[in-house]
């Protein structure tokens, strides 16, 4: 799904978009980690994790990071959370749904 920018209030002067395309010209090749330290990975998650971003700054985030050919991170390793890559499988309980059996 594509959602464009056309609305008025998302101009190129907003202060959010120039917040992020200021910061983005000071790393211009940002690591995953430190996109997630600035919270671009998940910026509708509150802070430290995001930004608090409402749907529009979301829209201006991925909109500088598109211009700057930014790309976020796919794993969720990248933004502090667990790394689900591992080829070995959690141990299993052995009651029902991980509950414990009455």
């Amino acid at each position: 799904m594509t959602v464009s920018i056309d609305d008025d209030g998302l101009d190129e002067n907003d202060p959010r978009r120039v917040e992020v395309r200021q910061w983005l010209s000071s790393n211009p090749n940002p690591t995953p980690v430190q996109l997630a330290q600035a919270g671009l990975v998940a910026p509708h998650l509150p802070k430290p994790w995001g930004l608090g971003a409402d749907a529009n700054h979301q829209l201006l985030i991925d909109d500088e990071l598109k211009r700057a050919d930014v790309r976020l991170p796919s794993t969720p390793s990248a933004s502090g959370g667990p790394d689900r890559r591992s080829s070995t499988p959690a141990p299993r309980s052995s009651s029902s749904a991980g509950y414990p059996s009455c």
